[in-house]
C-alpha cells in the first residue's frame, strides 16, 4: 500500500512547511490511496491558523478562497496550472458540543495532529500522510486505520455513541462506506448505529438522500440492506429491505436498486418521500413507472407494444428505456425465459420500425385535421384507435390507409 501525492498537493504541503507549519494530507484521500483507488479530492490539515494559511498562499502560483468554512478553520486553495484542483486546508481542531446532531457549535484550534485525527468518524478516515524529505512518506495512524483497512473493518474512532451523537449523518456514512468498500461494521459501531438511528430525524432530508444514493451505488449494498433494515425503514417508510436485500446484487443500476427497495411502497407515499429526500423529478418518475409496470404481462404483442410505448427504446428525455425495464424485471423475478423472449421480440419491433404507439404512426393529428376531422379531443381518440388497429394487424401503417380508416371511425 502506498500514497502517491498529486503535484499540487505536494506543493501545498511544502509551502506550509516552508512557512514553519506542519501539514498533512488527511482523511478519505489517504484511505482511497492505500486501497489503490484514485481519490476524488484531497484535503490537507495543518497547524497553521486560518489567517496564517491564507497568508502562506497569498503568493503565486497559489490562490485562496475564504468562504463559510473559515469559522471551522478551512481555507480553500487553488494552484495555477491545476485550475480545477482545489484543496480544503483546515487547521488542526477539536470540536465543541453538537446541539443539532450534525455540526459542532464551536471548534477549538489545537497544535497536535493526533487531537485533530481523534475527532474524525472512522479509523480508516483518521490517517494522515505527507511526502518526507528523504523521498519516502511520513505517515500517521494513531487509531489503527491501516489494520482495519487490511481487515476490511469499519470502526469508529473512540466511543461509537459519542461519534454518532455528535453527527447522526455518520450513521448513514457508515452504511455508505461499508457498501462501497465491502467493509464489515465492527460490532460496537454497528450496535450504536442501530440504537441511535432515531437521531436521523435531526438531519436534513436532502443530506439523507445523498447518502442513500451512495449506499445504493455500493457493490455491497445488498448485504448492508440486510444488516440495517431498521434504518432503511426509517428513511423510506414502507420499503421492504428484508425482501429486497437478496435481489439488489442482481443489478448494478442504482435506479433499479431504488425501485427494488421501494417496490412495495404505496405510490403516493413513495413519490412524497423521494421528493422530500431531494431526488430529482426524473428519478422519481422513472422509479414510479418501473414499479407501476412491475407485473405487466409479457406474453402478447399488444402488451409488448404498450411496454415499448411507455418506456421507449433507450433511456432518454426522462424515459427509462425498455432495457432498464427488463433489467428491473430480471432483478425482481430472475432471468426467466419469458423475459428473454419478450426482449427479443421488442428488439425485432424496434429494428423493423413497426408501429407500437401513437408516436410511431404514419400520420399525426395535424394530418387528421387537414383531412377534415374537427380539432378537439376526438383527434387523440382516433389516433389511439388507429394505433390499436395497426398493432392488431387490421390495417397498414401508411398514411393513405390510416386516413381511409379514420374517416370510417365514429368518434
Amino acid at each position: 500500500m502506498s500514497v502517491i501525492f498529486p503535484e499540487y498537493v505536494s506543493a501545498m504541503i511544502a509551502r506550509l512547511r516552508e512557512c514553519g507549519y506542519s501539514a498533512y494530507a488527511v482523511g478519505g484521500c489517504i484511505r482511497d490511496s492505500l486501497i489503490g483507488r484514485t481519490p476524488n479530492d484531497w484535503d490537507i490539515t495543518t497547524s497553521a491558523l486560518p489567517q496564517q494559511t491564507a497568508e502562506a498562499f497569498a503568493v503565486p502560483p497559489f490562490r485562496t478562497f475564504i468562504g463559510n468554512g473559515l469559522r471551522h478553520g478551512t481555507v480553500s486553495v487553488y494552484m495555477d496550472g491545476a485550475p480545477e484542483e482545489l484543496c480544503e486546508i483546515t487547521t488542526y481542531r477539536c470540536d465543541g458540543t453538537y446541539s443539532d446532531y450534525r455540526r459542532p457549535d464551536s471548534v477549538t484550534f489545537v497544535r497536535e495532529l493526533r487531537e485533530d485525527l481523534a475527532r474524525r468518524d472512522f479509523t480508516v478516515n483518521a490517517m494522515a500522510a505527507a511526502p518526507a524529505e528523504d523521498g519516502g512518506i511520513e505517515f500517521h495512524d494513531p487509531f489503527g486505520g491501516v489494520n482495519d483497512l487490511n481487515a476490511g473493518i469499519l470502526r469508529c474512532v473512540g466511543e461509537p455513541h459519542r461519534r454518532f451523537t455528535e453527527d447522526a449523518l455518520r450513521i448513514l456514512r457508515g452504511m455508505r462506506f461499508a457498501a462501497r468498500f465491502d467493509f464489515v461494521l465492527e460490532a460496537e459501531t454497528a450496535a450504536a448505529m442501530h440504537e441511535l438511528a432515531p437521531l436521523l430525524a435531526h438531519i436534513a432530508p436532502e443530506r439523507i438522500g445523498v447518502e442513500l444514493q451512495g449506499i445504493l451505488l455500493g457493490d455491497a449494498c445488498s448485504r448492508i440492506a440486510g444488516e440495517f433494515p431498521d434504518i432503511l425503514h426509517r428513511i423510506l417508510p414502507g420499503c421492504t429491505p428484508e425482501r429486497a436485500a437478496p435481489l439488489l446484487s442482481r443489478t448494478e443500476n442504482n435506479l433499479i436498486r431504488l425501485a427494488v427497495l421501494c417496490a412495495d411502497m404505496e405510490e403516493k407515499t413513495l413519490d412524497e418521500t423521494l421528493k422530500r429526500l431531494a431526488f430529482s423529478r426524473e428519478v422519481r418518475a422513472i422509479v414510479l413507472l418501473l414499479i407501476r409496470w412491475r407485473n405487466a404481462p409479457l406474453d402478447t404483442h399488444r402488451a409488448l407494444c404498450a411496454i415499448a410505448d411507455t418506456f421507449g427504446e433507450n433511456m432518454s428525455g426522462g424515459s427509462p428505456g425498455t432495457n432498464v425495464y427488463f433489467d428491473f424485471r430480471r432483478t425482481m423475478d430472475g432471468d426467466t425465459a419469458c423475459i428473454r423472449q419478450a426482449e427479443a421480440e421488442l428488439r425485432e419491433i424496434f429494428a423493423s420500425g413497426a408501429c407500437y404507439g401513437v408516436s410511431t404512426l404514419a400520420i399525426t393529428g395535424r394530418d387528421l385535421i387537414s383531412a377534415g376531422i374537427p380539432a378537439g379531443p376526438a383527434v387523440g381518440e382516433i389516433l389511439q384507435r388507429l394505433t390499436d388497429a395497426v398493432i392488431d394487424g387490421e390495417t397498414e401503417n401508411n398514411k393513405e390507409a390510416l386516413l381511409t380508416l379514420a374517416r370510417q371511425l365514429d368518434c
